[in-house]
């Protein structure tokens, strides 16, 4: 059970050598809960999704069915999103524009109509990724980042 649990996401290493090891418990610090580390975060967001009171983030799918979202495209909470079933990794997650559903165009019927659970993607952690092209001078950074 525990192999399953840290296999999930849903029992960190830290809590197993706590468990093990309850000395090793960390100190809280002022301000530990003001600022949560993002491997914190990640699997309070995993234990959520497998069940521990959150459900499933994405209207379409069946609790517990296999999903990921796609590298490519990068979906976050308000993109237009479908799912394309794939055999062996579940159901991958693009965005409606995403250049790869070009090559399932001709299969519907691994294609499946998804939205985001508003109530669910509201307060979630979502990692996200933003391209930036500046040019090449000084000051260039600065101007970007005020």
């Amino acid at each position: 059970d525990v192999y399953v649990a840290v296999g999930l996401g849903n029992l960190s290493g830290r809590e197993v050598l706590e468990a093990v090891y309850p000395r090793a418990k960390r100190k809280k610090k002022e301000g530990d809960d003001i600022v949560v580390p993002l491997s914190e975060a990640r699997n309070r967001k995993r234990g959520k999704d497998k069940g521990e009171g959150g459900g499933v983030p994405i209207q379409g799918l069946i609790p517990g069915m296999a999903m990921h979202f796609a590298g490519c495209c990068h979906p976050l909470p308000g993109d237009r999103i479908v799912g394309i079933v794939t055999t062996g990794r579940g159901v991958t997650v693009h965005t409606i524009d995403c250049d790869t559903l070009e090559g399932y165009g001709d299969e519907p019927e691994r294609w499946l109509d998804l939205a985001w659970d508003r109530g669910e993607a509201q307060h979630d952690l979502h990692v996200g990724r933003v391209h930036v092209t500046v040019a090449n001078a000084p000051g260039s950074l600065g101007d970007l980042s005020t």
